[in-house]
């Protein structure tokens, strides 16, 4: 008996979902990180933040470096500078919309 209410309370959760009747999470539309380039010299670091819109919508998103090796990047976007070179930082919401900060290390002076 518990199974069958279980198996019914999942098949009404399911319709009400597909029916439109429970709330949806709007969908990201927009990514956007709050510098585009920056410089920075071997050992220093910068935290790059990222605004996922609408406020509403699923705010998870991915950190990646293209060059690792150049400059590491965390899953809060703190960017450590490691070898002379240039990378790209990207930031990807859970729909696959990105925004990226061109980043150039350079040796310390």
């Amino acid at each position: 008996m518990r199974r069958i209410l279980t198996l019914i309370a999942a098949g009404v959760c399911a319709l009400a979902l597909l029916s439109g009747c429970l709330p949806r999470t709007p969908e990201v539309t927009h990514v956007d990180i709050n510098k585009p380039e920056a410089t920075l010299s071997v050992g220093e670091s910068l935290q790059l933040l990222v605004r996922v819109s609408p406020d509403d919508a699923i705010q998870d998103v991915v950190w990646a470096s293209s060059y690792p090796d150049i400059a590491s990047v965390s899953e809060n976007g703190l960017v450590s500078a490691l070898s002379p070179g240039s990378t790209v930082i990207s930031v990807t919401a859970n729909n696959g919309l990105k925004a990226t900060c061109e980043l150039t290390v350079i040796n310390q002076q």
